[in-house]
């Protein structure tokens, strides 16, 4: 068992506040796409503005509900609380296709890089934020205590339905004070969205250009460690390399060994040589 760090449950509480506002699971049940919604301001002016129902979906737990997971989603679900129960991770990998993508196309990847490491792998295809939130209260930490535990999650909230960067940046944000409670004790490193799209002026690059920027003031927030690996992936005129992104968004082997890389040195130091502690990288 790693030695514990004490846990700031006022940081905790002032996080869990600031994401479960008032009504606002009533409020984006009753409403359509965008309504228009009243607000008074705190000198008493009263404002109409126009509320998106996507960035209170990002943090409103739920399933996935679309056609082509419904076969294997809550099946893997189950398989991954099981998993959890069974036995405690040195590092655990929160997200989407991407870090999916360790078991398959990356996998022999993982396996030269990272056999040593007792890793629980919490990816699901097509996930957004509000997905991984309902995953993660409903015991997929369970009887964790990681090391590490990393965080990329974000691309299908802009590929989806093109959330704006704040909603983004709110859903995670749930997600990072979920896990201040499930796992108090263990670092984040939470990453910034991959790049997609063939080009800089991909709309949805640009959307996710934008949730990054937003995510890494959140990290500094939230004490936790954040890194952007953008220039691992791109060329040096900011177009996506085909041949580690064949489709513009998933990696193939050649674009997991490039992750892999990047990822050594925090698992080295994170995981194989220290006990946990938050401390700076550099």
């Amino acid at each position: 068992m790693r030695p514990f760090r004490p846990v700031d449950f006022r940081f905790m509480l002032r996080w869990i506040g600031a994401i479960l506002k008032p009504g606002l699971l009533r409020c984006a049940l009753n409403r359509g796409p965008t309504e228009l919604k009243s607000t008074t301001s705190q000198s008493g002016n009263k404002a109409t503005a126009i509320v998106s129902v996507s960035q209170e979906r990002s943090v409103i737990p739920a399933v996935l509900n679309e056609p082509w997971a419904t076969a294997w989603w809550l099946p893997r679900h189950e398989q991954k609380v099981a998993q959890a129960r069974g036995k405690t991770a040195e590092l655990v990998l929160i997200g989407d296709s991407i870090i999916h993508g360790w078991e398959n196309e990356g996998g022999a990847v993982w396996r030269q890089y990272f056999a040593d490491i007792d890793t629980l792998n919490l990816g699901f295809s097509g996930d957004r934020t509000e997905n991984v939130l309902w995953r993660l209260q409903q015991g997929e930490l369970e009887r964790q205590e990681p090391a590490l535990a990393i965080l990329l999650i974000g691309t299908n909230n802009t590929g989806h339905r093109m959330d704006t960067p704040e909603a983004i940046r709110d859903g995670v944000k749930a997600i990072l004070a979920e896990l201040r409670i499930r796992i108090p004790a263990s670092p984040v490193l939470l990453l910034g969205i991959f790049p997609r799209g063939a080009d800089s002026d991909d709309s949805l690059r640009i959307n996710n250009n934008k949730a990054n920027d937003l995510l890494a003031d959140l990290a500094s927030e939230a004490e936790i460690l954040f890194a952007r690996f953008d220039d691992a992936f791109l060329k040096t005129d900011g177009t996506l390399n085909r041949g580690i992104t064949p489709d513009m968004l998933h990696l193939n082997q050649f674009g997991y060994q490039i992750w892999a890389r990047q990822l050594q040195p925090y698992i080295q130091r994170y995981v194989r040589e220290s006990g946990g502690y938050l401390q700076p990288m550099f």
